[in-house]
C-alpha cells in the first residue's frame, strides 16, 4: 500500500539525523563511538538519584505522578529563577532543550521566513528549522568582533557591487570579501538592514545586483536570487524554494525564492555544537547589534555553558539584550538525559505564546522528573556532581588532544575547546569524511561528518568528535584506527 498520499506537505521537509541513524543500527558499546553528543554514564549520580526518588515520593506523594502545570512545577521554576537571577514569570520548563528549539521556531517562524545562524549549525536545530520550512542563512562569526564592522554595517567601495563570502576552512568563521577592501559604514549613516547584499546574495535572476531598496524593514521582497558560490540556504525541498513549493513551479538550478522575514538569530555561544568553539565577548555584542539593526529576536542555546574546564566564563547574550533574547538550558548534560527536561528564560510576552503552543505538544513536562531536578538543585547536589563531571571531561578532552597530536598525520587540524563535549577536525580537502564513514564504521569507529552541520552540505573534509562518552581505555584504539584511515587517504 502506498502511504505517501496520506502524508502532509510538511513531511518532505523533515530531515533525517545521521547521528540517530547510527544509534538505530549500531551497538555503541561494541564500537569506539565518537559520534553522539552523549554525556559519560559515570557522570550520572546514581546513589543520589536513588535517594532523591525516595525523597520526592515522600515529600510530594501522588502529586509527583499527576499531571502538572504547562509552565512547569513552581518548585523547579523557582530554583532556575534563583540560579539565573530572574523572576519566576520569565521561566518556562520544556521537555528537553530540543523541544525549546522546536517550540521557539514554531511560535516565531512562518514557512519561508529567514533564520540567521553562524555556521556550522547544530543538526537538531536544522531539523526543526526545516520541519517548519524556514530558510537558514549563514551569519559570519568572525566579522562580529568589530564594533563598527559588521555584515549589516558594510558598504562596498566605489564600483564594487557584488559581494561574495569566503569560509576560512571549516572553523565556522566566514568572512565577507569583495574585489576591493571594504570600509565600515560611517557611524552617522543609518545602518538599515541590508541582509541580502551584505550576505552575498547579490544577484536577482542571475543578473542585476540587489538594489539598496530591495528590503522593507526586515522583510525581504520576494525575488528569485542566486546565492554566491559556497553559500546555500536550508529550507529547500528537492531544489524548490518555499514559494516554488506552494506554486508547484520548479526554479532554475541554483536559484531560490526568499519570501519571508528575518525572524531570529540562532546561536550556541558557549562550546558550540558541533565545533566546541566559544564566542568572544565582542562577537556576542556583535550578535546583539545585528539583532537590533534587523529588529529580530535571538535564540541563545546554552546546553553546555556549565561545562567549562578552562578559561573565564563570558556574559550570556541574554544578559546583554534580555528584552530580545530567549535563552535555552538543559538538564541533559548536567544531570541525566533520561530526565527529558530543559528550560527557556525570556520575555514574558513571548513565553506566554510558547506556553499556549506547548499545551498542544505535551500538556506539561514530566512532573516526577521536574521534582527530581528541583530537589537536585535545592540540595546542592547538582553543584557537587558537576565538579566531578568537569574533572572527568577535562581529563578526557586532554587525553583526546594528546592522542590527536600523537597519531594524526600532517595536514589535519583541530581546535582546543575550553569546555563542552566536542572537538572539530579539518582534514585536507582531498579527504571526504562522508564517503570515508562506512570504512571507519566497518573497522569499529563512529564519528559525525561535518558536512551534516552545514545547510548546503559543504565542508565534507570536516568531522565532529565527542570525547565525553567513550571509555578512556577505548579512546586510544579509536583515534589510532581513525588516524590510520585518514593517512591512507591523504
Amino acid at each position: 500500500m502506498d502511504y505517501n498520499k496520506y502524508f502532509s506537505a510538511d513531511v518532505p521537509s523533515f530531515l533525517r539525523s545521521p547521528v540517530r541513524e547510527i544509534f538505530r543500527k549500531v551497538d555503541l558499546l561494541a564500537i569506539c563511538s565518537f559520534a553522539g553528543g552523549y554525556p559519560s554514564e559515570s557522570s550520572f549520580p546514581m546513589e543520589e538519584i536513588g535517594r532523591l526518588s525516595k525523597t520526592v515520593l515522600e515529600k510530594y506523594g501522588s502529586k509527583a505522578l499527576q499531571y502538572g502545570a504547562t509552565q512547569g512545577v513552581p518548585e523547579l521554576r523557582e530554583e532556575i529563577a534563583r540560579c539565573y537571577g530572574v523572576p519566576v514569570s520569565q521561566v518556562q520548563i520544556t521537555t528537553s532543550s530540543q523541544q525549546g528549539i522546536d517550540v521557539c521556531t514554531r511560535v516565531l517562524a512562518d514557512p519561508g521566513d529567514i533564520i540567521l545562524a553562524p555556521e556550522p549549525v547544530y543538526l537538531g536545530a536544522l531539523q526543526s528549522f526545516s520541519a517548519y520550512r524556514a530558510t537558514v542563512l549563514p551569519l559570519p562569526s568572525a566579522d562580529l568582533e568589530e564594533a563598527n564592522y559588521s555584515p549589516e554595517r558594510v558598504i562596498p567601495p566605489e564600483g564594487v557591487e557584488d559581494f561574495q563570502t569566503s569560509d576560512s576552512g571549516g572553523t565556522g568563521e566566514a568572512r565577507i570579501i569583495a574585489s576591493a577592501s571594504l570600509r565600515p559604514l560611517p557611524p552617522d549613516e543609518p545602518a538599515g538592514p541590508s541582509l541580502l547584499r551584505a550576505r552575498g546574495w547579490a544577484r536577482i535572476s542571475g543578473a542585476s545586483p540587489v538594489p539598496p531598496d530591495r528590503t522593507e524593514g526586515n522583510a525581504v521582497v520576494p525575488e528569485r536570487v542566486v546565492p554566491p558560490e559556497g553559500v546555500a540556504a536550508r529550507g529547500l525541498v528537492n531544489g524548490r524554494g518555499p514559494q516554488a513549493e506552494r506554486s508547484g513551479r520548479d526554479l532554475p538550478s541554483g536559484e531560490i525564492t526568499l519570501s519571508g522575514k528575518a525572524k531570529f538569530i540562532y546561536v550556541i555561544p558557549d562550546f558550540n555544537n558541533p565545533t566546541g568553539r566559544t564566542m568572544s565577548l565582542e562577537e556576542r555584542k556583535g550578535i546583539v547589534r545585528i539583532a537590533e539593526e534587523l529588529d529580530v529576536l535571538i535564540v541563545e542555546d546554552s546546553p553546555y555553558r556549565e561545562l567549562r574546564y578552562s578559561g573565564e566564563a563570558l556574559p550570556t547574550i541574554r544578559s546583554l539584550a534580555p528584552e530580545r533574547t530567549l535563552q535555552l538550558g538543559s538538564f541533559s548534560k548536567i544531570f541525566a538525559p533520561g530526565f527529558r527536561l530543559g528550560w527557556i528564560i525570556g520575555p514574558e510576552e513571548v513565553l506566554e505564546q510558547i506556553y499556549v503552543c506547548k499545551q498542544c505538544l505535551d500538556l506539561c513536562p514530566p512532573v516526577f522528573d521536574q521534582y527530581m531536578a528541583a530537589e537536585f538543585l535545592a540540595s546542592g547536589a547538582l553543584d557537587l556532581n558537576l565538579e566531578k563531571t568537569k574533572a572527568t571531561y577535562r581529563r578526557r578532552r586532554d587525553m583526546m588532544l594528546s592522542l590527536l597530536e600523537k597519531h594524526m598525520p600532517e595536514g589535519v587540524l583541530w581546535n582546543h575547546p575550553d569546555g563542552g563535549l566536542f572537538l572539530w577536525l579539518t582534514l585536507p580537502e582531498s579527504v571526504d569524511t562522508v564517503e570515508m564513514y562506512d570504512e571507519a564504521l566497518s573497522k569499529g569507529v563512529a564519528y559525525v561528518a561535518g558536512s551534516f552541520f552545514y545547510p548546503d552540505g559543504s565542508h565534507r573534509n570536516t568531522m565532529r568528535l565527542n570525547y565525553t562518552y567513550i571509555a578512556e581505555e577505548k579512546m586510544a584504539t579509536g583515534i589510532t584506527i581513525l588516524a590510520d584511515i585518514i593517512k591512507s587517504r591523504i
